[in-house]
């Protein structure tokens, strides 16, 4: 029974890297070309379940402090002298809002 799956293992080297007058099939080149294929495999099957059964997870938190004020800090190079920058922003219930004084502008 061994002797059968290593003689298949020899036959199935599927990595030669000479002629065919210069090969020696081994049961080992079989083995490694064997564990190769099935880890590979492995690989492909798990990263396209992943891919397919993607699970999503959707987690909101209600902010409870109305006044509190977002932070957001934005670095940009700009070519142009800083008294002719202005910031421009709308919040969602599309007033203006002037942020260009609150704005830290640096030459460099």
């Amino acid at each position: 029974m061994l002797s059968r799956i290593l003689k298949k293992a020899i036959v199935f080297d599927a990595f030669p890297k000479v002629d065919a007058d210069c090969q020696h099939r081994s049961p080992q080149g079989g083995l490694v070309t064997i564990i190769v294929s099935i880890c590979l495999w492995f690989l492909i099957v798990s990263e396209f379940s992943e891919y397919w059964y993607l699970n999503q997870k959707y987690e909101f938190v209600v902010d409870q402090n109305i006044n509190h004020k977002l932070q957001i800090n934005v670095d940009i190079t700009v070519n142009t002298p800083c008294d002719y920058l202005t910031v421009d922003v709308i919040d969602a219930a599309g007033e203006g809002l002037h942020m260009t004084h609150e704005l830290r502008k640096i030459s460099v």
